[in-house]
């Protein structure tokens, strides 16, 4: 509660600190490159998901849960992967439905984790 006073009070930058987690929320000019981000903050893991970052030169799963559009925003050539969706979807890439996250799990660990292919340009 108090931090998030402090950060609607106008505070730049508010840490949250415990004896096992820390959290900061920080003002930017602008998105922060995920190089940046994982340069500065993200250390010993193996695998990094993100939301977001769309037009960026990632590897793709893309979540369609609305069942009123068979468009995606995401095309094989912009690195699209996987697709998670609950209505038909006609791509060359494996799809998942929701119900169906731990075998999507399993499909990211084989094939990202355990070397098959690197998930990022970087």
């Amino acid at each position: 509660k108090d931090s998030w006073r402090h950060k609607q009070a106008g505070a730049s930058t508010v840490v949250i600190s415990s004896p096992k987690k820390i959290a900061m929320i920080q003002d930017v000019e602008e998105e922060e490159s995920l190089e940046r981000i994982r340069d500065a903050w993200i250390r010993d893991v193996d695998l990094i998901l993100t939301e977001g970052y769309k037009r960026a030169d990632y590897t793709k799963i893309e979540v369609s849960l609305f069942a009123g559009s068979n468009q995606l925003l995401c095309t094989e050539a912009q690195r699209l992967v996987a697709v998670v969706a609950n209505h038909a979807i006609s791509r060359d890439v494996p799809v998942f439905r929701e119900v169906e996250i731990p075998r999507l799990v399993d499909w990211v660990e084989e094939r990202f984790v355990r070397g098959r292919e690197p998930a990022s340009r970087t």
